[in-house]
């Protein structure tokens, strides 16, 4: 299971940064992609609710060092349109994977 976090927890701080720039379109598409790694991986919610919250405490912990609490409350209201995004496209094809396979 470690391996499985490790494959997503790589690539979804840089997608969690990318999506608080400041200039970014907020695009959802990493969203949904990170979303499909999860369920290919075998990933559930918590599970990438960990890897989220793992994301931001770094993240926090870099604003806090430069005391720009500013900026660290409006990246983490940010992050709540990412995580929630990942998390439905997981749910998602969950649902589209489970009703298919009922029989």
């Amino acid at each position: 299971m470690k391996m499985k976090l490790s494959k997503l927890s790589k690539p979804y701080p840089t997608a969690l940064r990318k999506h608080l720039k400041p200039s970014s379109k907020t695009s959802l598409q990493p969203a949904i992609r990170l979303g499909r790694q999860a369920v290919a991986l075998g990933l559930e919610t918590l599970d990438l609710a960990n890897i989220h919250v793992q994301a931001l405490t770094t993240l926090a912990l870099k604003k806090a060092a430069k005391a720009n609490t500013q900026g660290l409350k409006k990246e983490i209201a940010g992050t709540q349109r990412l995580v929630r995004q990942s998390i439905t496209t997981i749910n998602r094809f969950a649902r589209e994977f489970a009703l298919h396979h009922e029989s």
